[in-house]
């Protein structure tokens, strides 16, 4: 954790007011955002190591550049495809040929690095979720929901065959569909999640993240 309580301070408060900025964006794309009390926001980002706040801030800062793009140039605000797009090419990353063909207008898409951290969401989670912004970014996806443990298993070995290198295209992972439990949110939402695809993200040719695409609705 960050030691110094002064340079802690400081930078909880700028990554608090990107969070303000943040929830502003997706307001203005009709999305509803939570937000944790002024003393568990801290409680939460104070837990964050320096190397994973310095993750977390990129990823903050990279939807916020996402949202203010599409705004200013009058694209669709809910379009994961375009969002993705933007992701990609704003940090020199390669997906598969195949992508964006496997990719449907209403699917929710993430994106995981090799220590499974999430490094992007389209804003349709939003949509489906009650994490407040305070969760989603300080928080593992297995600390805040619930799933049966084969389910959580079989997610996991997927992670590890394409991260080794396994899968060089698009595919399809051995993950049933199942409910998804929220845990210590503000509504404690159950949702249907269906995994359709994991797609490998290259780095000089190199396995580097992957790509979620998954068909979501409330259970």
């Amino acid at each position: 954790m960050i030691q110094d309580s002064a340079r802690l301070d400081e930078a909880l408060l700028v990554f608090q007011r990107k969070l303000d900025r943040y929830q502003h964006l997706l307001e203005l794309t009709g999305k509803k955002v939570y937000r944790s009390k002024p003393a568990e926001a801290k409680r939460l980002l104070s837990t964050l190591t320096e190397p994973l706040l310095a993750v977390m801030d990129k990823r903050l800062s990279t939807e916020i550049s996402i949202l203010e793009q599409i705004l200013a140039a009058g694209e669709p605000a809910t379009d994961p495809k375009r969002q993705l797009w933007r992701f990609l090419k704003g940090n020199s990353l390669t997906p598969c040929s195949d992508l964006f063909d496997k990719i449907d207008d209403r699917d929710l898409i993430q994106i995981f690095s090799r220590e499974q951290l999430m490094l992007f969401s389209s804003t349709n989670i939003y949509d489906f979720v009650s994490f407040t912004l305070e969760q989603l970014f300080s928080l593992t996806w297995y600390e805040c929901t619930v799933r049966e443990p084969a389910i959580e298993q079989n997610l996991a070995s997927s992670a590890v065959e394409v991260l080794s290198g396994k899968h060089k295209t698009t595919f399809c992972p051995e993950v049933p569909a199942h409910i998804v439990q929220e845990v210590n949110t503000e509504k404690c939402i159950k949702t249907n999640m269906h995994v359709k695809w994991i797609s490998p993200i290259f780095t000089d040719g190199q396995v580097s993240a992957f790509i979620a695409i998954l068909g979501m609705s409330f259970a």
